[in-house]
């Protein structure tokens, strides 16, 4: 059929070295989407019945390849035209969200390799900021051509946006100055979202298990892609800085190799056959030294997780018996801490009741002393009695009352104690009577017998309260349970009266 599509033979090898498919396939794939890689790869990775799809893995489909061969030229090229037309027709119809659910990953078939690359630097620079390395914006191709013509290797980070550790490492090791520089100084750099084609692509010819992922590729001159150095997971900046420096060391001999065999190209070309072929068996044997040393690295690396993963456990979990141990003697302190204030509290109600119940008994019995004090004292002279058998007494009180009353000259300074006693502002069981002038202090119950006539207070006469030590101190401490102590009251005899409060 006219119009038909051939591969060339560099398409079919590329092709090949990108999928890991045979020949036939490769150029079957090709013809049949019409040089479009892209739409090649999805094909080749379409789901078949019973078996996992693309996001588990790539999945070679073996075709009947003889069987094509028998139909002759006009039935192949009638089931190659079929072929690309329900292809054109699944894109143009199908829009490419309900392209991605029906594939369960998202990859991108809809656009080229260089837009996925600006995509996934213009989402890194959106969301860790333009301190990152310098990563190119082309496909993987174009980046492995651009590090063979500068003799470099390919630094190459695949980010699965869905992975817990990628957004921490980006922040802390990939956009680390330190990183940043070296990378740009040392290698060309090129980034991938395993959400893409393109990057998916490599991440399955990598063989990756585990994100974020970094790899250091060498070109060879046969175009032949080798691994150099690859981390997994989120390491930190000393590992990563330490694993391309060693790669550096180890593997730099790698590009001054191809320098030189780039200049020497001439003369190997003229070597015979069998000289070509002892440069490919040594060049063979080296790629399995480095591929031994490689895997020998990776399973140091695996084991030296694994025990850091051990050793982690087992910190976290002392911190967890010290934390419930601490958390128990917490709630130890408290309980304590409870039950002290508890009886703390019951000895201070226990106090209060007790001092309540003596205020009570202190009360009553100074109730009672009045109701006593005021019944025993003697009736006021009336006013045919002569003044000269009279006795005008007034009594000042610590408070700045006072009170008087008239009784006979023949009446004893008891019957004032006991005026004092009935009063209602009287909370005290004693006290001293003082005179200013001349000084006098009567006591109970030595001077209750005394006269007021003897006492110099006719025809009046005015009296302190005073205090007794008892209470001055109960005063100065209050927190002392009062108890009954002497009251000294100021007598004033005549008009020469002087005040004395307490």
């Amino acid at each position: 059929m006219s119009g038909a599509y051939t591969a060339s033979p560099d398409e079919i090898r590329h092709f090949m070295s990108i999928t890991n498919c045979g020949h036939d396939q490769a150029k079957f794939m090709l013809e049949a989407s019409h040089g479009n890689e892209t739409l090649a790869m999805g094909m080749l990775s379409a789901p078949q019945a019973g078996q996992p799809g693309l996001g588990q893995g790539l999945m070679l489909v073996e075709f009947p390849l003889s069987i094509i061969r028998l139909l002759g030229g006009l039935v192949t090229s009638v089931v190659l035209a079929i072929v690309s037309i329900l292809n054109r027709m699944y894109i143009q119809l199908v829009p490419g969200p309900a392209r991605r659910r029906m594939t369960g990953l998202v990859r991108s078939h809809d656009i080229d390799s260089s837009e996925q690359a600006r995509c996934f630097i213009q989402q890194f620079k959106a969301k860790f900021g333009d301190r990152h390395p310098r990563f190119i914006d082309s496909g993987i191709r174009q980046s492995t051509s651009a590090a063979k013509e500068q003799h470099r290797f390919l630094f190459t980070y695949l980010h699965s946006p869905e992975h817990q550790d990628s957004a921490k490492f980006c922040e802390d090791v990939l956009c680390s100055p330190v990183v940043v520089e070296y990378v740009n100084e040392h290698f060309v750099c090129w980034g991938g979202d395993v959400t893409f084609t393109d990057p998916y692509v490599l991440a399955t010819r990598l063989s990756v298990t585990s994100y974020p992922h970094i790899a250091l590729l060498n070109v060879a001159s046969d175009n032949r892609v080798q691994v150099v150095a690859s981390l997994a997971g989120c390491v930190n900046v000393e590992k990563l800085l330490a694993a391309m420096m060693n790669a550096q060391d180890e593997q730099g001999a790698l590009l001054v190799a191809q320098r030189a065999e780039k200049l020497l190209e001439a003369m190997t070309n003229a070597q015979d056959e069998q000289g070509a072929l002892l440069v490919a068996q040594r060049a063979e044997v080296q790629e399995r030294d480095f591929n031994r040393r490689l895997l020998a690295e990776q399973n140091d690396e695996y084991e030296a997780s694994l025990a850091a993963d051990r050793e982690r456990e087992a910190r976290r979990q002392k911190e967890r018996e010290a934390e419930e141990a601490e958390r128990k003697a917490q709630e130890e302190a408290e309980a304590i801490a409870l039950a002290e204030l508890a009886e703390q509290k019951r000895l201070v109600a226990e106090a209060a009741e007790a001092e309540a119940k003596r205020n009570a008994e202190l009360e009553a019995s100074l109730e009672a002393r009045r109701a006593e004090k005021k019944l025993s004292l003697p009736e006021e002279p009336g006013p045919e009695v002569s003044s000269s058998f009279v006795a005008l007494v007034r009594v000042r009180l610590p408070d700045g009352t006072s009170c008087q009353r008239r009784f006979l000259a023949s009446h004893n300074i008891g019957n004032v104690f006991d005026l004092v006693y009935s009063l209602d502002s009287t909370n005290y069981h004693r006290f001293s009577l003082v005179s200013n002038y001349p000084r006098k202090t009567f006591n109970a119950p030595d001077d209750v017998a005394v006269t007021l006539e003897e006492a110099g207070f006719t025809p009046n006469g005015s009296l302190f309260r005073h205090p007794a030590a008892v209470e001055q101190r109960q005063k100065r401490y209050p927190s002392t349970t009062r108890c009954d102590c002497p009251t000294e009251v100021d007598l004033k005899p005549g008009s020469n009266s002087s005040s004395h409060t307490t």
